[in-house]
């Protein structure tokens, strides 16, 4: 990578941990917008919620699936790499106007190894999750992941808040808390959330890692981050299945119960890994806010009119206070946008200067002083 690109990677990714919740992509036109930007929100969440609506469907009415969710991820994971190393293949690592090459890079994959370990633990919950809770109650407990997404920040980054935040942030404890108020005002508390809360917990550690490796090597492309991410997803997840059930590798036993329904979240698994790279790589704060926000009122509706899960006064007033928390956390008003832009100009004129005497003083340390200026003409 030459020193140029390297120098606009190390200002991309200084800019991301101070605190920008996602770094503006370029200025795209009507189409660039559509195609990286709205597309992959609205892909996101129809596919999160097909997700969880097809496996809630063939839990078993919370008695077990019919087939084996270990098989299921791995063919997932698989899915999505051959799609991605595919377009990587295709692609290769230039970049536009660029002549085509490819050369995969084994050292830097390593550091996709970490999410994957993380996603494919997000993965294994997941099914454990969707077993023990009602999908309704599940899509407003998940939206803890603001909040751990928050803390990550906050303790990767040190990144303050604002209390703008902080009041989303009680906002949205408030929502989560709420789900487990019965219409007579008990409170009910299933033990299975805490396998909710700590998928949340997961997906909030790994997105943050996931998205900060995403933007911080601008000198790769979209497919050859995929791919190395996706070919350890797919690693750990052979290796969780060999580990708690060597024998599932049995042709039969793998292959047990997959029906339309199990080929269908397979396929809906791989559009997810493909949105959400497209969502953390080209996407800007606003179209985020709306797949996040989105998100739980969409599926707690989807899940009473197909699953026919509880739909009460309760969970339609947490659904619709998350739904305000998380549109109050990311949304920055014009405000503090300009200040963050007047603070980062102000910045960029203080490096400016800096670069101007440092540049002006090497010059007069090579300049001939007047004593040797006459030798040297001589």
């Amino acid at each position: 990578m030459s020193s140029s690109s390297s120098s606009a990677a190390e200002k991309k990714t200084k800019e991301y941990a101070e605190g920008d919740v996602s770094i503006e992509g370029p200025e795209r036109g009507f189409v660039g917008k559509v195609l990286f930007e709205w597309l992959p929100c609205f892909a996101y969440v129809a596919l999160f919620v097909a997700s969880d609506i097809l496996i809630a469907s063939t839990n078993g009415g919370g008695k077990g699936y019919k087939y084996t969710p270990g098989a299921v991820i791995i063919l997932s994971e698989l899915g999505k790499f051959i799609v991605s190393f595919t377009l990587f293949l295709y692609y290769g690592n230039g970049k536009d106007g660029e002549e085509w090459s490819l050369k995969i890079d084994w050292e830097l994959s390593m550091f996709y190894s970490i999410p994957a370990l993380l996603f494919t633990m997000w993965n294994i919950i997941n099914y454990r999750s969707l077993l023990l809770v009602d999908l309704s109650m599940f899509s407003i407990i998940y939206q803890v992941v603001v909040f751990f997404t928050a803390m990550s920040w906050c303790f990767v980054f040190n990144r303050k808040l604002k209390p703008r935040q902080w009041g989303a942030l009680v906002l949205l404890c408030a929502g989560c808390f709420m789900v487990h108020v019965k219409p007579d005002f008990s409170i009910h508390f299933h033990w299975g959330v805490m396998y909710v809360i700590a998928q949340a917990f997961l997906s909030a550690v790994a997105g943050v890692y996931n998205e900060y490796l995403l933007k911080k090597d601008l000198h790769l492309n979209i497919n050859e981050q995929n791919s190395y991410l996706y070919f350890y997803t797919t690693i750990t997840s052979l290796v969780y299945l060999a580990i708690i059930d060597p024998s599932a590798y049995n042709h039969s036993k793998f292959f047990r119960g997959f029906d339309g329904s199990v080929v269908a979240i397979i396929m809906v698994q791989v559009g997810i890994g493909i949105s959400v790279s497209m969502i953390l790589k080209h996407l800007n704060i606003i179209v985020k806010l709306f797949a996040t926000a989105l998100h739980s009122p969409v599926e707690v509706t989807f899940a009473h009119i197909l699953l026919k899960t509880p739909f009460t006064i309760m969970v339609f007033v947490a659904s619709v206070l998350i739904g305000i928390a998380t549109t109050l956390f990311y949304y920055k008003p014009e405000s503090e946008r300009l200040a963050a832009e007047a603070a980062a100009a102000e910045q960029d004129d203080i490096k400016a200067a800096k670069a101007i005497a440092q540049a002006q003083a090497a010059a007069s340390s090579t300049a001939p002083s007047a004593e040797t200026a006459p030798l040297l003409e001589s």
